[in-house]
């Protein structure tokens, strides 16, 4: 041993007395000696079990903090600052000779109120090594509390706090200990030294855990009898024990008391009893018919190596359960509710033809809203009276049910309200009915009749998903009726323009043909030559207006640009434009591959739009046109020796330019157009299956 630590042990031996039999003072302070690894571990694990790890920390900081003060005044004052640091060295090895650990002090600003120590074997960071528990964060409490309250007290100070940088709980080589001023310790956590000097001695954490805190806490022994419990426990049993089971008290049974509840809770205390702690979230108890949920923690109460009771704490979620039970089941009726709605909204708009439509949608709402029928009366659009127009299952309405019915269904619509028809035997009304107006933008369209099942009636939620129901239906009768009036305009003014078409083109190609047909034999009797050359005539004719009608075969039937050869197809519009105009046409076509029907039906476009533009704008004399098909391309040029026109005037909408030039983006093609005033003009269309490997021509 060398001379200062000689010295350190006479000055302990002079410091260390026994005032009487098991009562030892060092200075001032009374002494406790324990066995740390045993005694404090007890009382470490017991509250980390029961409050948690962090309240723990904050209850033993505490302790450490009041327990290093009362140590550090029991020396009295120090006067300057050699004095504070001596006293707090020897306060420090004091710490040290207790048993807590070895300490040194790295670095002392005590002016600033800084001061950097190692400890070695901090009893904390050794106790948690020794039991092998893995932490996440510094562990020395205690001993950064007693720091605090020493610093604190020495320099008459209250406002120098402790951070624990390193700790070898975590695998550090040594447990490092900054005190400061509270000031300059940014967010970093810390310890620091109580506000209140009494609360050492106000602070009980018996009364915390059985008086205030907002838990049932109650003790067990071996034989699960309830040795022990606080208000809040007491309170529980007012609450939820049902009166078939004993009452609470001191020694009474918890499987008595709570008759029911073995089942669940006795696999718990017997993992308890075997020394497990054990944690489980919404526990479900049902004792006498009353069900309740708890969050419960039970702890093994041990002496020596012997588990000799259980500790319960338990918190009552039951009201939270409940509320989440009831959501989750809002939560699922309402997504029921949406589903039927997007089930029924698709089934209603899956088709545009309303008697489909009505169809599919009751067939849907009876079988996905419990009801037993469905029925829609719409009113006639001629006659404006409401008429029975569809219901599922089908049925006849007999014709008193339906003068009955009707005037309830013209005030539903009058009034643009629900009508719920509550069951009423003595009313010879044995199902529920509702009634919905069909309407939209102001257009009262009809009503939508659903009946339930016998013994039945409609909720209010069912009510709302109904009117939801009815809002979709009218949106897809309003589309129906739309639609329908739009067929029937699209087919009257495609009947208008075949009618044009025909009387345009093929009808007075036909007349012409007629009037030669007419006059041929008298020609021929007086100039055979003469009667050969209006021979030929009639030969363009009749086959122009044959060309002319494939032309408008193609418009009707649109198959046809699959099914005919391009070659063909442009050799028809070939022939109608030469009849219609009466212009040379050289046509030279080599199809030996076609190109898809897209292609195909672009190609045919463009040579329609092409011809229209050079009978009515080109003047023309003579008109070129050839085309290529082969291997995987397709390849067009027109040409015209007409007036021609300013190539950059491209978006003159008269020509339609624009929309030969979109048919043409859209399946990956190209199209150029070359013309000059009085210089003709040139079209020129280019295909690959290969966009990449287009090239211009």
């Amino acid at each position: 041993m060398n001379q200062i630590e000689t010295q350190r042990v006479d000055y302990l031996l002079k410091e260390l007395r026994e005032v009487s039999p098991g009562v030892l003072y060092f200075g001032n302070a009374r002494m406790a000696l324990l066995e740390i690894k045993a005694g404090f571990w007890a009382i470490r694990s017991q509250m980390d079990a029961l409050i948690g790890v962090r309240l723990t920390n904050t209850v033993i900081q505490q302790a450490g903090v009041n327990g290093g003060a009362s140590f550090a005044a029991s020396f009295g004052k120090a006067d300057g600052f050699p004095e504070q640091a001596q006293l707090f060295e020897s306060c420090l090895h004091a710490y040290q000779t207790a048993g807590f650990g070895e300490y040194k002090i790295q670095k002392a600003d005590w002016p600033a109120g800084r001061v950097t120590i190692h400890a070695h074997e901090a009893f904390e960071g050794w106790m948690m090594r020794e039991h092998g528990q893995h932490v996440e964060s510094p562990t020395c409490a205690y001993t950064a509390g007693v720091l605090v309250g020493f610093i604190n007290v020495i320099a008459d100070r209250r406002d120098v706090v402790c951070i624990e940088r390193q700790c070898q709980a975590l695998g550090d080589p040594c447990c490092e200990f900054e005190l400061q001023p509270a000031s300059q310790a940014r967010e970093e956590p810390v310890v620091a030294l109580t506000p209140d000097p009494k609360l050492g001695r106000q602070f009980n954490l018996l009364e915390l855990l059985f008086d205030r805190m907002p838990m049932g806490i109650a003790i067990l022994n071996r034989e699960f009898q309830i040795q022990r419990y606080n208000p809040t426990w007491g309170d529980f049993a007012i609450r939820y024990a049902p009166l078939s089971g004993v009452p609470l008290a001191p020694g009474g049974g918890y499987f008595e008391h709570l008759p029911g509840a073995e089942e669940t809770i006795r696999p718990m205390f017997e993992r308890v009893l075997a020394g497990k702690t054990v944690r489980e979230n919404g526990v479900r108890l049902e004792s006498g018919g009353i069900v309740t949920f708890w969050d419960i923690v039970l702890a093994p109460l041990t002496e020596g190596v012997e588990t000799v009771g259980i500790l319960n704490v338990a918190v009552d979620v039951t009201d939270q359960v409940q509320l989440r039970q009831n959501l989750e089941q809002r939560v699922r009726e309402r997504t029921e509710e949406l589903q039927v709605l997007l089930d029924v909204s698709a089934a209603a708009n899956r088709s545009l033809h309303l008697e489909e439509t009505l169809q599919k949608t009751l067939e849907l709402i009876v079988s996905l809203v419990g009801a037993s029928r469905a029925g829609v009366l719409l009113r006639d659009e001629q006659t404006n009276l409401l008429i029975p127009h569809t219901l599922h299952p089908g049925q006849t309405l007999a014709p008193e049910d339906l003068a009955v019915l009707l005037p309830v269904c013209e005030n539903v619509i009058a009034h643009g309200e629900a009508l719920n028809v509550v069951p009423d035997p003595t009313e010879g009304l044995y199902e529920p009915g509702a009634l919905l107006p069909l309407q939209i933008r102001g257009e009262k369209l009809g009503v939508l009749m659903i009946v339930g099942e016998k013994s039945s009636k409609f909720s209010q939620a069912q009510l709302a998903l109904f009117q939801s129901i009815a809002d979709q239906l009218s949106v897809a009768i309003e589309n129906a009726r739309l639609f329908a009036q739009a067929e029937k305009a699209a087919i009257t003014a495609e009947r208008n323009r075949l009618a044009r078409d025909l009387h345009d083109a093929v009808t007075q190609t036909l007349f012409s043909s007629s009037m030669i047909a007419d006059v041929l034999p008298k020609i021929w009797e007086r100039n055979p030559e003469e009667g050969r050359r209006r021979l030929e005539e009639l030969r363009q004719l009749t086959r122009g207006a044959l060309s002319e009608m494939r032309t408008l075969l193609v418009e009707l039937r649109p198959a046809a640009l699959v099914d005919t050869d391009l070659g063909d197809l442009i050799g028809h519009q070939v022939n109608a434009f030469l009849v219609r105009t009466r212009l040379p046409v050289q046509y030279e076509r080599n199809c030996i591959e076609n190109p898809p029907p897209e292609i195909k039906e672009v190609f045919y476009r463009v040579v329609q739009e092409a011809f229209n533009n050079i009978a009515k704008h080109a003047e023309a004399t003579e008109v070129s046109v050839w085309l290529t098909c082969v291997d995987g391309s397709a390849e067009l040029m027109i040409k015209d020796n007409g007036v021609g026109f300013n190539a950059e005037a491209y978006h003159h909408e008269g020509l339609g330019l624009n929309i030969m030039q979109e048919r043409v983006r859209n399946v990956n093609a190209q199209l150029e157009i070359f013309s000059q005033i009085h210089g003709g003009t040139r079209l020129h269309l280019f295909w690959h299956s290969n966009h990449e490997e287009n090239i211009h021509v």
